[in-house]
C-alpha cells in the first residue's frame, strides 16, 4: 500500500490531496503534485493516538505478546532517561512486532543503520576535524557513553526478565540505530494534561518525511491542544512539483544541526554562533547544589543545568543574559547564595559579578585556544586571491612597521588600562568606610605622557573630578561663603554652586557606591626582614596574600585569607590606634582586607588533578566576616599558635601551582581554591609551614607554649583578639608558687618566633618537594 494511503487508512492521518511522497534529487520528501496549495491550507493533521511516544499504549493480544508487553514496561519504568526509554519503545515495534507493529509501514522506511552522515558513524579521523567545538568534544564521549548507557540498560533488563534472559534484539548496534532515530526524526510538543507536565519526544508519521530548508520554509508545524493533533500548514502558496520544506529549528547553531541531524546548513542564520554548554557541576563538595539548581529551574534553565541544552553565544549576542545569569548563580557563594533569585535582574554582588564574567572569560579562551588552526587548510576553503591569510593581513595596513607600531600602540592602551584598574581598586579597598577620597584628578599637568590624551582632554573641556563615598543620603546643601573668602585649592570641592576662581562653575561631584567588602586584619610582629620582603612586593605594584591558620581542635583547621594592604613599622600605619599603637606586641605589622575565612574540617582534604600532596579547600562556605565581633567570633577556642605564611602557595583543579599574572594581581580564589597541607609519602606527612609559602617565609605567633597566638592579631586596629594576654597576670613575691612562676615566664616571653628567614632551609629532595620548588621559582623574590 502506499504510504499516503496507508497513513489515513490506519492512523487516521488526514492529508492534502496534492500532498505526495516521492524521491527527490537526493532523497525522499513531501511534494505538491495535483493542483497548486494556497498560502494557511493545512497539509497533514495526525492525531495524538498516531503518534509514537513513551506514553503510547502497549498492546498485547497473545499470552507472547502479554510477556513481551511485561518485560518491555518494566525496563521503561526502571529507566530515567526519556531517550533510552523511547529507544527500548522503537526497537520493541521495529525488532519484535515487525509487521503487527502499528507504525510498520513508517518506521520500515527508516535507514537500516544510522545514516552515514550520523555522528555516530565518523571514524577517529573525521571527529579529529571537529577538536576545539563544543560539538567536537560531545562526540568524541558518545562512542563510550552509549556503551555505558547500553550495559546499565542490559542490567535492568536482565533482572527483568523471568528466566534472567534479555531480549535478542537488545544489542549495542541496534541501541545505537534507536538513539540515532531519535535525534534525528524526533519532535518535542507539550501536551496541556495532568499526565503530561513537561514535553516530551514523539515519532510523527507524513510529518517525518519533510525534508529542512531554512532559506525558504514552506510550512510550519505545531502541536494543537485544541485539536489534540499535530499540525502542518503552508506559509506560502506552493505551486505543482515544489517540494515542501520545513525549518527544523531557527535558532540551532550549526554545532547542534550537525550533533543531531548529521547535516550543516550554509544559510543558516544561526551560523554565526558557538554553543556553550554550562551544565551545574555535580556532587556533594560542590557548595550550596540545591539551592543552586534550584534557583536555575526556577529562573527557567533546568535544561541547560542538566547539560541537555546549550546557551547560544553568537556576535549579536556575545554573552547572553542567560548565560550571564547562570554563572552569576554557579559562582555565588557566602551571603549571595541568599540573593540567588535575584540573579536575573541584576549583580547580585560586585565580587560575584566579576567571578562570574571571570569564569566566561576564562572558558572562552580555553575553547578559542583548543580550536587549531592550518593556513593552508583554511585557505583552501576561501576563494581568494592571496592564500596566505598572514600576507592577507599585512595587505591591510600599509607596511610591517606600521603593523607593528599598531600592536605597540595596543599593548601600551592596554597597559595603561591595567594600571588604572589597579589604582582604582587600591584606592576603594584601602579606604575607611565614611571617609570621602579623590579618585580621579585630571588636568593637562596631570595627563597622561601620550598626546593623543592631551588632544582629546582638550576637546573635552574641564576636567570632571569624582568622589568616593559610602553616604547614601544627597549632602546638606552648601551655604555660600563670605565674599572675603579666598578662593580653595584646586584639590577640594568648592563649597557653593559657582567657583570663586575665575567664575567657573563648579566641577560636579560623582557619588559612587559600593558594597562593603570583607573586614581586614592587623598582624604585629618583630620580624623586619620577612616585613621589609613583603613591603618590597607591594612597592613594585604586585600582590601579596596572607595566610593565618590556627586550629580549633585537632580535626578543623581555622584558615583566614587576606590581600596585603599594609607591610611596615607600626608608626608608619596612621590608622592604628590603643593597644596596637603602644607596639606591646611587636614593632612591625601587616594590614590584610578583603579576608575569606573558612573553618575547614580535615576529612574534606583531596589530591587535585595531577598534584601529588593532599591539600585542604578554600572553596564552599565561607565564615561570615563583615565586622570585628565576626572576627573573634570565628576564632573562638583557638587557643593555640597561630602560623602567618607569606605569599602561600596556592593550586588549582589542576593541581598545578597558581602563576602570578603580569600585571601583579592577586590570583582569584575560584582559580586556585587548594592550600597543599599533607605529602603522600609513606605515611603521610603535614607540610612545614615554610614549605607552604611561594619563596617568602613564615612567621609563627604565640608564646614558648605554642599558645596564644591571637594575642598578635586584631581585628579593628587597636584592640587585640586575645586581650587577656596584653599583660601578664597579677602575682604576688610572697604567695609565688611553681606553678604561678611558670605561668608569669611563659606570658612575659610572649613574642613571635621567626621559623623561617628571607631564604629557606633547602627541604629533603622529595618528588613532592621538588615539585612544590619548580612550581614557586617564577615566583621568588
Amino acid at each position: 500500500m502506499e504510504y499516503i494511503a496507508w497513513a489515513r487508512a490506519s492512523l487516521d492521518v488526514r492529508v492534502d490531496e496534492s500532498v505526495r511522497l516521492r524521491r527527490g534529487e537526493d532523497e525522499h520528501g513531501l511534494f505538491c503534485t495535483g493542483s497548486a496549495i494556497s498560502r494557511g491550507t493545512e497539509l497533514v493533521r495526525v492525531p495524538f493516538e498516531s503518534l509514537l511516544h513513551v506514553l503510547s499504549p502497549l498492546e498485547a493480544w497473545t499470552e507472547s505478546e502479554c510477556r513481551w508487553v511485561t518485560l518491555v514496561a518494566s525496563v521503561i519504568e526502571k529507566l530515567d532517561r526519556e531517550d533510552d526509554m523511547l529507544a527500548i519503545r522503537l526497537l520493541y515495534e521495529a525488532r519484535e512486532r515487525r509487521k503487527d507493529s502499528k507504525w510498520y509501514e513508517h518506521i520500515r522506511r527508516f535507514p537500516e543503520d544510522a545514516p552515514p552522515h550520523s555522528l555516530l558513524r565518523w571514524t577517529a579521523d573525521e571527529l579529529y576535524m571537529l577538536r576545539g567545538l563544543s560539538v567536537g568534544a560531545i562526540a568524541g564521549k558518545w562512542e563510550a557513553q552509549l556503551e555505558a548507557d547500553f550495559k546499565s540498560i542490559r542490567k535492568i533488563a536482565k533482572k527483568a526478565s523471568d528466566d534472567r534472559t534479555i531480549p535478542g534484539w537488545l544489542t549495542l548496534d541496534n541501541y545505537k540505530w534507536a538513539i540515532a532515530m531519535i535525534w534525528s526524526r524526533c519532535v518535542s510538543i507539550t501536551k496541556p494534561d495532568s499526565r503530561y507536565e513537561t514535553s516530551f519526544k514523539v515519532f510523527v508519521p507524513v510529518f517525518d518525511m519533510a525534508n529542512h530548508d531554512s532559506k525558504r520554509v514552506v510550512a510550519k508545524h505545531a502541536f494543537d491542544a485544541s485539536a489534540d493533533a499535530f499540525v502542518m500548514e503552508a506559509v506560502e502558496d506552493v505551486e505543482p512539483g515544489d517540494e515542501i520544506r520545513i525549518c527544523y529549528s531557527s535558532t540551532d547553531s550549526s554545532s547542534r544541526l550537525l550533533l543531531l541531524y548529521g547535516f550543516v546548513d550554509a544559510d543558516n542564520e544561526a551560523n554565526e554562533s558557538l554553543d556553550v554548554y554550562a551544565p551545574l557541576p555535580e556532587g556533594e563538595d560542590v557548595p550550596n547544589r540545591e539551592r543552586k539548581y534550584r534557583a536555575l529551574v526556577d529562573a527557567g534553565f533546568k535544561d541547560q543545568a542538566d547539560g541537555v541544552l546549550p546557551f547560544s553565544v553568537s556576535v549579536a549576542t556575545p554573552v547572553p543574559h542567560g548565560l550571564l545569569v547562570s554563572q552569576r548563580i554557579m559562582v555565588a557563594d557566602g551571603p549571595d547564595v541568599d540573593r540567588l533569585d535575584h540573579a536575573s535582574t541584576g549583580p547580585l554582588a560586585n565580587e560575584n559579578e566579576r567571578l562570574a564574567v571571570d569564569a566566561l572569560r576564562t572558558a572562552f579562551s580555553r575553547m578559542r585556544a583548543a580550536i587549531p588552526y592550518h593556513e593552508g587548510d583554511d585557505a583552501d576553503l576561501i576563494d581568494l586571491e592571496d592564500p596566505d591569510p598572514k600576507v592577507r593581513v599585512e595587505s591591510s595596513v600599509e607596511s610591517p612597521e606600521e603593523l607593528k607600531a599598531v600592536i605597540a600602540k595596543q599593548r601600551e592602551r592596554i597597559d595603561d588600562l591595567e594600571a588604572e584598574n589597579a589604582r582604582l581598586r587600591s584606592l576603594v579597598e584601602g579606604r575607611h568606610a565614611g571617609d570621602e577620597r579623590r579618585i580621579c584628578s585630571a588636568t593637562r599637568a596631570e595627563a597622561s605622557r601620550s598626546e593623543d590624551r592631551l588632544k582629546r582632554l582638550s576637546k573635552t573641556g574641564p576636567p570632571v573630578v569624582s568622589w568616593l563615598t559610602d553616604v547614601d543620603t544627597p549632602p546638606p546643601p552648601a551655604t555660600p561663603p563670605p565674599p572675603a573668602t579666598p578662593p580653595p585649592p584646586d584639590d577640594k570641592p568648592p563649597a557653593d554652586g559657582v567657583s570663586s576662581r575665575r567664575g567657573r562653575p563648579r566641577q560636579p561631584l560623582v557619588k559612587l557606591r559600593r558594597e562593603r567588602e570583607h573586614a581586614g586584619l592587623w598582624i604585629a610582629h618583630d620580624n623586619r626582614p620577612l616585613g621589609s620582603a613583603v613591603a618590597d612586593l607591594l612597592a613594585k605594584g604586585r600582590a601579596a596574600e596572607i595566610l593565618l591558620e590556627t586550629k580549633r581542635s585537632s580535626r578543623i583547621v581555622c584558615v583566614v585569607l587576606g590581600r596585603v594592604a599594609y607591610a611596615g613599622p607600626v608608626d608608619g600605619a596612621a590608622a592604628l590606634r590603643g593597644a596596637f599603637r603602644g607596639g606591646s606586641r611587636g614593632s612591625w605589622c601587616f594590614q590584610l582586607a578583603n579576608c575569606r575565612a573558612r573553618a575547614v574540617d580535615v576529612d574534606e582534604r583531596a589530591i587535585p588533578g595531577s598534584s601529588s600532596f593532599e591539600c585542604l579547600p578554600l572553596r564552599g562556605e565561607m565564615a561570615p566576616w563583615r565586622t570585628a565581633a565576626d572576627a573573634t567570633r570565628f576564632f573562638e577556642d583557638c587557643v593555640g599558635r597561630v602560623d602567618v605564611i607569606l605569599c602561600p602557595q596556592r593550586l588549582g583543579d589542576d593541581g598545578r601551582a597558581a602563576a602570578p599574572s603580569k600585571s601583579g594581581a592577586a590570583v582569584d580564589l575560584a582559580y586556585a581554591p587548594w592550600l597543599p597541607y599533607w605529602d603522600t609519602d609513606s605515611p603521610p606527612r603535614k607540610l612545614a609551614p615554610q614549605f607552604r609559602s611561594a619563596g617568602v617565609g613564615y612567621i609563627c605567633l604565640g608564646d614558648d607554649m605554642s599558645r596564644n597566638g591571637l594575642a598578635f592579631v586584631s581585628a579593628d586596629g587597636a584592640n587585640f583578639i586575645l586581650a587577656g594576654a596584653a599583660e601578664p597576670p597579677p602575682i604576688h613575691a610572697a604567695a609565688t608558687t611553681r606553678r604561678q612562676r611558670a605561668a608569669r615566664d611563659s606570658f612575659d616571653s610572649l613574642a613571635t618566633t621567626v621559623a623561617l628567614c628571607a631564604t629557606p632551609v633547602a627541604p629533603k629532595d622529595t618528588s613532592l618537594r621538588r615539585e612544590l620548588r619548580r612550581s614557586t621559582a617564577a615566583q621568588n623574590l
